[in-house]
């Protein structure tokens, strides 16, 4: 079947017998047209486009690309050129660039590639609508400075963040690229066929630079030269199943662009909102795409059935224009605080005094405590957890688990014969969004917890502790001794109790490499290593 609006094959088997039919006819040219084209280079970075290409290319964060940015900013010091700022400044919205400037990268441009590559005229960028002018665009401070030239005074992420702002500064002066854009008709029997291809006639700014892209897409392939009238010779024809894919989830690049578009917060705000929503568990990132977490989706819903006005993404683009007819005189400033505090102070003490309490899920398990339904709740440092409904009057709580039909279920907590540092009591092994540890039995009233042991004893002569599972400050684990900061031997590899054949240190780690285990002695200096097949026979 035929989707006449749509022009598609909607079923396969018609599609395999028009492969069938196509694969029988004779392929003729019944047209060539060739037009030309030309693309224009992409103006200076702002802040957003650096945040977004930067991502593109060199895979750094917003964060870091805004750290970077800054030392470039801030002055490397060039050997006898003395510390100098390699940049402008990094967080503006305007593409503007000064007349001074925009005539040393013309000389530059026609020193190192010839007039051929230099327009008649300056180009000159409109700023979006919204834009506030205070500073250039993001531009090298000297033309003269050029990459090569002053690599050697920048370390590896300075140097290829400084190359991207020089070279796209550069070719946004440069000539149009031009194209040369065919488009081919090809009959083969009852069925009208179609090629599409370009090929660069003059390369102008992209022998510089081009502007990367979030989709995959390939460009228009380079078809040979072709006369109407023309036979073809058929090589394959391939069936190939479109399904609707529902909008790929965002990137860095493509949620600065977004925010950019909706007008939410300003360009100094970007690398900051994308840093906390991560560092609060609302997304995690898979395949450089970010996921959003049941926590992020929990606190969402919350904050848009409490706060409507201020999570609405037109937020920051009203409080401007508040703020402009301010400064018109239009309003006193009395006027606009009193419009936003007296509806924010009523919905402030709504969700304070609320009865029903803001949960994830209902579930149809009794409490076994008190005989109440439990609920799935949310805590930024835990996770989900099951929680009586009738909190505070009962305070029970327990991790759970889903079945593969995706029915809740209780986990029992595993008591263990460690005591609490705190009470004495037995402790249990608990989850947390960490990774797993050692908690009071007696919780909430009482909140002593340890860390995981692992059972393997310190390495460290004298030593009475055993290797724990921790986490270091970036949320990596290691295992380090339970006697710190008495003693702070530690290692990043699960620890194994098997001592170096080699040098005789009474533990080993096992460490995977190209999907082979090892067992590996800790001691760098010793550095043996040996299969863990071989280890054990």
């Amino acid at each position: 079947k035929v989707d006449s609006k749509k022009n598609r094959i909607t079923d396969e088997q018609e599609a395999l017998r028009i492969r069938g039919l196509l694969a029988e006819q004779v392929h003729r040219v019944t047209g060539v047209e060739v037009k030309q084209a030309r693309r224009s280079p992409a103006p200076p970075f702002i802040t957003s486009t650096l945040q977004q290409e930067a991502s593109r290319k060199l895979r750094f964060t917003a964060k870091r690309t805004m750290m970077i940015a800054q030392q470039l900013y801030e002055g490397i010091s060039l050997g006898e050129m003395g510390t100098t700022g390699l940049i402008t400044y990094m967080r503006t919205d305007s593409v503007r660039v000064s007349g001074d400037a925009v005539e040393r990268a013309r000389e530059e441009i026609s020193k190192r590639y010839g007039n051929e590559f230099l327009p008649d005229a300056p180009r000159a960028y409109r700023n979006r609508k919204g834009a506030q002018d205070a500073h250039e665009a993001i531009r090298p401070s000297r033309a003269e400075l050029s990459p090569d030239r002053v690599e050697k005074h920048l370390d590896r992420d300075q140097a290829r963040l400084y190359s991207l702002i020089y070279k796209r500064f550069l070719a946004s002066q440069m000539e149009d690229a031009r194209l040369e854009k065919t488009r081919v008709s090809i009959e083969a029997g009852p069925f009208g066929l179609l090629a599409t291809g370009q090929r660069t006639v003059f390369a102008g700014f992209t022998a510089l630079y081009e502007e990367g892209r979030d989709d995959e897409a390939n460009g228009e392939p380079v078809l040979p030269p072709l006369e109407t009238g023309q036979e073809l010779a058929l090589q394959e024809v391939e069936v190939e199943g479109k399904t609707t894919q529902p909008p790929p989830r965002y990137s860095e690049a493509t949620l600065v662009r977004e925010l950019e578009e909706k007008g939410v917060g300003r360009p100094s705000t970007y690398a900051s909102i994308l840093d906390t929503i991560q560092k609060r568990n609302y997304v995690t990132r898979e395949a450089r795409r970010f996921i959003p977490t049941t926590l992020g989706m929990a606190v969402n819903d919350y904050l848009v059935s409490r706060f409507p006005r201020l999570v609405d993404v037109q937020f920051t683009a009203a409080m401007e224009d508040e703020l402009d007819s301010l400064e018109e005189g239009k309003r006193t400033y009395l006027e606009m605080l009193t419009g936003f505090y007296t509806p924010f102070i009523s919905e402030m003490e709504q969700a304070e005094h609320a009865e029903e309490q803001f949960v994830w899920g209902q579930t149809e398990i009794e409490c076994p405590e008190c005989g109440r339904n439990l609920v799935i709740k949310l805590s930024g440092k835990t996770g989900e957890f099951l929680a009586c409904s009738g909190y505070p009057d009962c305070r029970f709580t327990s991790n759970f688990k889903r079945s593969p039909d995706c029915r809740i279920e209780l986990v029992e907590e595993e008591e263990r014969p460690e005591k609490c540092p705190q009470c004495d009591s037995p402790m249990v092994l608990r989850q947390s969004r960490s990774g797993p540890f050692l908690g009071c039995s007696r919780y909430p009233d009482c909140r002593g917890t340890l860390p995981l042991s692992t059972g393997v004893h310190c390495p460290r002569d004298g030593c009475q502790g055993q290797l724990a599972v921790k986490r270091s400050r970036k949320g990596k684990t290691f295992y380090g001794c339970s006697s710190f900061p008495k003693c702070d031997f530690a290692v990043w590899d699960q620890p194994v109790d098997r001592s170096c054949p080699q040098c005789g240190l009474k533990v080993m780690t096992l460490k995977s490499i190209r999907g082979t285990n090892y067992l590996v002695c800790p001691d760098r200096e010793c550095g043996f290593r040996t299969e863990e097949d071989s280890a054990t026979d």
